[in-house]
């Protein structure tokens, strides 16, 4: 399990941000600026558009969890992934960053020989790769995005349909909590235990007061303090946070907020629930309604190898809310 690779090099203090690390994180970042011609934005200037993206926010604190999962009702094992809470000035996001995870937590002893820093960085571009590979072609995933593009608004992004970038927006969800006795220690910290019901499922959740952040990972926040851990009371979504870092420097202009500039559908909520359901249950004539046969074939090929027949295997998603149809 990766909380158990993890727990030598995590200790969860707050400002407890590993030199080495750090030292590490800013070579690679200068490796990269110097690699890609890419402007600059002001520290304060916010909606700063570039090649590569839009610019919204500043980070100043960043959290990642480890999310288990079902992604199917029919699934009997669980799978695993990598979040990214982001929270910056006015701006708040949720997504899935594996790549920077494993960069940025790359064990210390793994570069503590290295002669230079071209050294250090292909050694830990080359663990990044390695570590990353069982999270690659994941489905499912979103970006949340709270206040933008206007205060009080939530926006998601899902490429999960591959013919553009699929958006919805609402207005920031809240959770009505009921405080509960009982507490926990999460990366190092003593949290307290909280419950809700929101869009079907009811949660758990464990926060820290020592942490004055009101938020937490997926759509859930609204307590005195920074949400550590979510668990639904099915067992089929858990999150738990992995590793704290502040982003207290005095140069921001590398720890930014990005928006991808990509081709954007709307949809709302229960269209996409819907186009989500439709796809499980059959992937191949899913995808060649959207996308052509030819297109579709060249899709499968891509994800599965050439050779490789298409089938079908009729499946429900196992989804963290629900818009339209209640859970199967």
């Amino acid at each position: 399990m990766l909380l158990s690779l993890l727990k030598n090099y995590h200790s969860g203090g707050f400002y407890n941000y590993q030199t080495k690390m750090r030292k590490i994180s800013i070579i690679l970042i200068l490796s990269l600026l110097a690699a890609v011609v890419m402007p600059i934005p002001a520290k304060t200037k916010w909606y700063k558009r570039t090649s590569l993206g839009t610019y919204v926010d500043t980070v100043l604190l960043k959290v990642f969890y480890v999310k288990n999962y079902k992604e199917t009702l029919e699934d009997q094992d669980m799978k695993e992934d990598i979040c990214r809470l982001s929270i910056g000035t006015e701006n708040v996001v949720f997504d899935y960053a594996y790549g920077d995870f494993f960069m940025t937590n790359t064990p210390p002893e793994l570069t503590a020989n290295a002669n230079n820093p071209e050294d250090s960085f292909e050694i830990v571009q080359k663990y990044t790769t390695q570590a990353s590979r069982k999270y690659i072609g994941r489905k499912g995933r979103k970006q949340y995005l709270k206040n933008y593009p206007e205060k009080g608004l939530l926006r998601v992004y899902t490429g999960i349909f591959n013919n553009g970038m699929y958006i919805y927006e609402e207005s920031i969800p809240t959770q009505d909590w009921q405080l509960e006795e009982g507490d926990s220690v999460v990366c190092g910290y003593t949290c307290n235990k909280a419950t809700t019901t929101f869009q079907g499922r009811t949660w758990n959740v464990w926060y820290t007061l020592d942490i004055p952040y009101s938020e937490g990972p997926w759509k859930l926040g609204g307590l005195p303090g920074l949400i550590l851990k979510v668990t639904d009371t099915t067992g089929e979504f858990d999150f738990t946070a992995i590793s704290i870092q502040e982003e207290k420097r005095k140069e921001k202009d590398y720890c930014l907020i990005n928006i991808l500039d990509t081709r954007l559908i709307k949809i709302t909520p229960s269209r996409y629930e819907q186009m989500l359901r439709m796809m499980y249950d059959d992937e191949v004539a899913f995808n060649i309604h959207l996308y052509g046969a030819e297109h579709a074939n060249k899709m499968h090929e891509f994800m599965y190898g050439k050779g490789i027949p298409l089938k079908t295997e009729h499946k429900t998603p196992c989804l963290i809310e629900y818009y339209g149809k209640e859970k199967e």
